[in-house]
């Protein structure tokens, strides 16, 4: 896992897309665009998930913007979306935001770049606020048929995979975590349980540490 190259933008906190945004780099041959949105309010814990493929509809102010999942969080909402030719031509952005129950929004993220860069099955990336839960948002090819988050503590966690027929280059997962998850790697497995690529998240845990005050292991 590489340190992030230099910033070519900011992101705006407080909103949920920027003209500008931070790249950021995974692989030598991967980036993905990170747009922060920050609150606060204290962390809450669990998950509750539904997997969804259906057009997102009121709200979207962007044309082409397809709802991937969305689930709830103990009081808490959010929503995953994806979009093509975003931020650039044959770019795949997708974007994960968690709401409370007043409509607020307490974070957001995104990654973009390529659906998925040659040869790759997995594309991983973490983001939290100082509320809320740390949200996990991937795009996996369609031969991975499970997603697992492991643990430096060596727990698995299955991460929801869901598909949306715009988008047959990719399966999509989403997933709330706890605050405290001291985050591994996660696994791409096939049909029969074989391993098909592991996907290092110290990096990111690295980040999310320097940025939140480090609690206990998971």
């Amino acid at each position: 896992m590489l340190p992030p190259a230099a910033a070519d933008g900011t992101a705006r906190e407080g909103t949920l897309w920027a003209k500008s945004a931070k790249r950021m780099v995974l692989t030598p041959a991967s980036r993905y665009w990170w747009v922060p949105v920050r609150f606060r309010r204290p962390g809450i814990a669990d998950q509750g998930t539904q997997l969804t493929g259906r057009m997102l509809g009121g709200e979207d102010h962007m044309k082409g913007r397809h709802l991937i999942a969305e689930g709830t969080y103990h009081d808490l909402t959010w929503v995953a979306w994806a979009r093509r030719d975003q931020p650039e031509p044959g770019d795949l952005f997708s974007m994960v935001r968690v709401t409370d129950a007043d409509g607020r929004v307490l974070h957001g993220h995104g990654a973009g770049g390529p659906p998925l860069q040659a040869g790759q099955l997995l594309k991983v990336v973490t983001g939290g606020s100082e509320e809320g839960p740390r949200m996990l948002l991937a795009r996996v090819h369609p031969d991975v048929q499970r997603l697992v988050m492991t643990t430096s503590g060596g727990q698995a966690v299955d991460v929801p995979l869901s598909d949306h027929p715009e988008f047959p280059e990719v399966r999509f997962a989403v997933l709330p975590l706890p605050r405290e998850t001291i985050l591994d790697y996660a696994t791409g497995l096939a049909a029969d349980g074989g391993e098909l690529e592991r996907f290092s998240l110290r990096f990111q845990q690295g980040q999310w540490e320097t940025r939140h005050q480090p609690a206990g292991r998971l």
